[in-house]
């Protein structure tokens, strides 16, 4: 008998080696009402002007009116993805966005978001005025350009940052840095 209770447990330890990974418990919403809330929530539009201004020649540009669109939204819990139709000035894009390739998610305002992208384009004396103020959602992914998820209301884009994190993180996604 003592015998067989050994072959169980190390049977039973054999197993639970070769077994896939558990989903690690979350607290918070489950990724269901998470990808609900940011089908909701993302899709939208603004409309503002940008006012330019270089602090060596003292030059200001001329003012830019754009806005920024995102439709079509489609939040998928089963694969973990959230297609989109995504347009600018410069951009008329249809993709998708795996939330396990997702490496990194800002918060920030969009003025600062165009002055830092200026500032690694080698023009740090070039900054911006964005009117109204526009809060932006800049998601980083794996091999694709960032996407900016854009809202008039701080609060708002604040609690979208936060629903898209847990749900990079319930789908495995983030950054693979230790640090």
């Amino acid at each position: 008998m003592k015998a067989l209770f050994v072959g169980i447990a190390m049977a039973s330890a054999l197993t639970a080696q070769n077994a896939p990974p558990q989903q690690p418990q979350s607290d918070g919403p489950s990724l269901q009402d998470t990808m609900k809330f940011l089908q909701d929530k993302i899709a939208g539009k603004v409309n503002y002007v940008v006012y330019w201004h270089n602090s060596i020649t003292g030059a200001d540009g001329t003012p830019a009116k754009s806005s920024i669109v995102l439709d079509n939204v489609s939040a998928d819990a089963e694969h973990c993805s959230i297609r989109y139709h995504f347009r600018n000035s410069l951009v008329d894009l249809y993709d998708v966005m795996y939330l396990k390739d997702v490496r990194e998610i800002v918060f920030i305002p969009l003025d600062q978001s165009m002055q830092q992208l200026r500032a690694k384009a080698g023009h740090p004396e070039e900054s911006a005025k964005v009117d109204p103020p526009i809060f932006v959602v800049n998601v980083n992914s794996e091999g694709k350009h960032p996407l900016l998820f854009s809202f008039y209301d701080e609060n708002m884009s604040q609690r979208v940052a936060n629903a898209l994190q847990h749900a990079v993180d319930l789908c495995g996604g983030g950054s693979k840095e230790p640090f």
